[in-house]
């Protein structure tokens, strides 16, 4: 990298993009924002103009902040409207390109990309007014009088290498072997949890140490989960408050002022000196998505559908083991934030809800004096799935027909607007009132996971034919029948990317997981051996990756595959 760069990035990069479907704070924007399209990096290549990336989410707070103080300034919006090519990026509508040849490691995440779409400068975070101003003014400049495009062609992704493993027992207790050594190893003696700075809640790993303890009996598993269960909900330092909090006349201003000079600095000042532990918030309900302190102190305040109900999963789980109410308590109070904030009467869950850095600082009669956070209307197809899961679970842990009678309508407006002959589409604009972008692994895989736990729970043989509609469509387009596994994405909505990019022969992980799992309830619930066969094959080919493969989805497929392989052992034995 060029030292005209160094200043703005501090590390090269080696990234992809993501589209542009303008957040509803930059609906009106000064910058001339333009999609994610081959149409936009021809005019990128044909003008010789650097391309500015922006990637944010509508639910990220300092998002707002640099798009406020920095982005929407006339003379930054003006240089960047003349200079570059300017592309946003959500988040959220695209983890299919974000999760590819770009990672951004932290929201907003800004990247420089040359004419030719080769990679100048990232950095995460918020980058104040004269810093950015000027590190564009050097890039432009370096583009015009320095740069020389590279010869290599980095279009397109490359497939996983890996080795197949076979399914048997001793390779699945060698697996769960591993992935109980690495939980261990991050877990948190101290303060629960996993790592030792920055805290996610995590509710995967905490709900598969829940199931490790049924299935072994071993009291160190329950004992780690509550104790992360306990932190999250903020049992423990329950409503601890410092003696600092400012004034109500103060913290309404701080909340309403947002371009005054030196609000950035007292919006930090406030978060350290007003202290708030734990992710669970006691006024609206629902999770916060993470903490900055390994001590679950000052969280992140914007609240995620995904991670909401996969805390709701691990509390029901832990008060069906331990008869602890406070975790009924906890499930209770979130699923009645996302029924009350964030379900939508057509059918389906919004996204999030965004973070605000004065707002949870004030009580409940306080909060009336303010806006709430906006939140995102947009449904996305994974984060609803898991929801639905939640939800059935509520229904059959607590008896509350009302949570039945939510995952019911859910189930019948994603099966009338969302599952398609191209599988199930990724989400759903509330805008344009209809689903969009098609063909990718993870939307497709966790709502047949969805469908079949509610043919489970629900007796509806509808739910088991759409669940089989989608598993054909993943069987047939992101299967690989001669290597293994599944492919990230394979979509026909080709104005969403550029030419190559619409196909993703990387088979992911999580993606992978989740297939896995999915195809071993399926053959639970049909008997179809092929299911079963493609469950072992996927399995057996990511075995070999421990590390990458001890995810929660993996671990219980290892836990399922093992059940399975006594069953049948059982079966011949007693024949």
């Amino acid at each position: 990298m060029n030292k005209v760069m160094a200043s703005f990035v501090g590390v090269a990069l080696i990234i992809s993009i993501t589209i542009v479907q303008p957040a509803s704070s930059l609906e009106k924007s000064l910058v001339e924002w333009m999609e994610y399209s081959e149409e936009t990096f021809k005019y990128a290549r044909n003008n010789n103009k650097p391309i500015f990336m922006l990637v944010t989410a509508a639910w990220c707070f300092w998002c707002t902040v640099y798009e406020t103080n920095s982005l929407e300034s006339a003379d930054v919006a003006y240089y960047l409207n003349n200079n570059y090519v300017n592309v946003f990026v959500d988040f959220d509508k695209r983890k299919d390109i974000v999760a590819g040849r770009f990672s951004p490691t932290g929201l907003p995440y800004t990247v420089i990309l040359s004419p030719t779409d080769e990679p100048l400068a990232s950095r995460p975070g918020y980058i104040e007014k004269k810093t950015l101003l000027e590190n564009l003014k050097k890039t432009a400049e370096y583009v015009k009088t320095k740069y020389k495009p590279s010869t290599i062609d980095e279009a397109g992704q490359v497939a996983n290498k890996l080795d197949f493993v076979p399914t048997d027992n001793d390779n699945l207790d060698t697996a769960l072997l591993l992935m109980q050594a690495i939980v261990t190893n991050n877990y948190d003696k101290e303060y629960g949890g996993f790592g030792d700075r920055e805290k996610k809640a995590h509710g995967g790993s905490i709900s598969f140490l829940l199931e490790l303890y049924k299935d072994t009996n071993e009291q160190k598993w329950l004992d780690m989960a509550t104790k992360s269960l306990d932190y999250v909900g903020g049992a423990i330092k329950a409503g601890e408050r410092s003696d600092a909090k400012p004034a109500l006349s103060y913290l309404i201003k701080l909340h309403s002022d947002r371009e005054a000079k030196g609000w950035v600095k007292k919006i930090g000042l406030l978060q350290r000196e007003d202290k708030i532990y734990g992710l669970f918030d006691t006024v609206d309900g629902g999770f916060f998505r993470y903490s900055l302190q390994k001590d679950w102190s000052l969280p992140h305040f914007e609240k995620m559908l995904q991670e909401n109900a996969e805390l709701i999963e691990a509390y029901l789980k832990a008060y069906e083991i331990t008869g602890n109410t406070r975790y009924k308590e906890l499930a209770g109070a979130a699923l009645d934030y996302a029924m009350n904030t964030l379900y939508d009467k057509l059918g389906y869950f919004y996204g999030s809800q965004a973070a605000d850095g004065v707002y949870y600082h004030l009580n409940s009669s306080e909060r009336k004096l303010v806006s709430p956070p906006s939140i995102d209307k947009t449904g996305y197809s994974a984060s609803n799935a898991l929801m639905l899961i939640a939800m059935l679970d509520a229904w059959q842990t607590l008896n509350d027909t009302k949570y039945k009678e939510v995952a019911v309508k859910v189930f019948d407006f994603f099966i009338k607007n969302m599952i398609t002959s191209e599988g199930m589409l990724s989400y759903y604009n509330h805008k344009s009132k209809k689903g969009e972008l098609d063909g990718q692994l993870v939307d497709n895989a966790i709502f047949a996971l969805a469908l079949l736990k509610g043919y489970r729970t629900l007796g509806d043989l509808n739910l088991l034919e759409q669940a089989e509609r989608i598993l054909k469509f993943m069987q047939s387009n992101l299967h690989d029948s001669s290597g293994g596994g599944f492919v990230g994405r394979k979509s026909t909505s080709k104005k969403y990317y550029r030419t190559g990019d619409h196909v993703s022969t990387n088979k992911p992980y999580v993606g992978n997981g989740i297939a896995a799992y999915t195809l071993l309830m399926a053959h639970s619930a049909t008997g179809e051996k092929e299911y079963l066969q493609t469950a072992k094959e996927t399995t057996g080919l990511f075995l070999a990756e421990y590390p990458n493969a001890s995810k929660p989805w993996f671990q219980r497929v290892c836990i399922k595959l093992k059940k399975l392989n006594y069953e049948e052992r059982n079966s011949l034995n007693e024949n």
